[in-house]
């Protein structure tokens, strides 16, 4: 059963929260990690995220540096890389072990740049990811404190918590699916592959991105139909339907990605680049 609340901790430059804790509504919460030594933090979030026993609160939360830990715990070091955390609900439904992939999947959506968590915290201790990327790459796109830090968020998380789970696989939740939901776990995967593509663009093959992109968008704006043709017009027009109000230019925009996406599939964009 997943833990009744995670915390996610972020790098970044230090953000403009002068309390350690600030609390934005009943269990959610936006942490200063900077305002704690490593022990201080752990003894904290013990108190709101109990471990489920005495050996998880003596194992799982801390190591000296080099010591094999694989991915439970946190040197000073790795503790010194954190800038500021999240605590938030975990209660997704159908959700195993802690529901860590379900919310970083609703914070990456939310956020203007994909999100690299330092660490996080359930209650069976200190969990460590592990990611390709330099983190020079993504250091200061990390300082989004004060974008979550609000009322805003919250309604956000709540409203969408339900739905989470197409952003994370779990044989569970899947085994249940229609076609629909199917169709909006692609839709999701590919968007969280974006990630490749944020600030590390491949030589020649760059132009993939608006491949999924643009495939993200089929997906999302022409359900309801197994009719191919015009896809192009068809998610352009609803698209515009939804968001014409506040992205005026939302067609031309669309438009322009999906040629793009044309001309990588197809291959016109190679001929052009090698006579150029």
């Amino acid at each position: 059963m997943a833990s009744k609340s995670i915390f996610i901790a972020f790098t970044g430059p230090e953000i403009d929260q002068t309390e350690p804790v600030c609390k934005i509504e009943d269990g959610y919460e936006c942490w200063n990690v900077k305002k704690f030594h490593l022990d201080g933090f752990i003894a904290a979030m013990q108190g709101c995220i109990p471990p489920v026993n005495d050996d998880v609160a003596q194992r799982n939360y801390k190591h000296e540096s080099g010591t094999p830990q694989d991915f439970m715990g946190v040197s000073d070091k790795q503790y010194g890389a954190a800038s500021w955390g999240l605590l938030l609900p975990s209660d997704v439904p159908d959700s195993v072990v802690n529901a860590y992939g379900e919310n970083l999947f609703l914070l990456n959506l939310y956020s203007p740049q994909f999100l690299y968590p330092c660490f996080y915290v359930t209650d069976f201790g200190i969990w460590v990811p592990d990611y390709k990327k330099d983190k020079m790459l993504y250091f200061h796109g990390q300082r989004q404190a004060a974008r979550f830090r609000r009322e805003e968020f919250v309604r956000y998380h709540q409203a969408l918590i339900s739905e989470a789970g197409y952003g994370f696989s779990n044989a569970l939740r899947m085994s249940k699916w229609s076609k629909e939901d199917w169709r909006l776990y692609v839709a999701s995967l590919l968007y969280v592959g974006l990630q490749e593509y944020e600030n590390a663009k491949e030589f020649v093959t760059w132009p993939r991105e608006s491949a999924d992109m643009a495939t993200i968008l089929e997906a999302l704006f022409t359900a309801g139909t197994d009719d191919n043709s015009e896809v192009g017009y068809k998610f352009r027009k609803r698209a515009a339907a939804l968001l014409a109000f506040c992205h005026p230019s939302i067609e031309k925009d669309i438009k322009k990605l999906y040629d793009e996406r044309s001309s990588f599939v197809h291959g016109s964009f190679f001929g052009h680049s090698l006579n150029t």
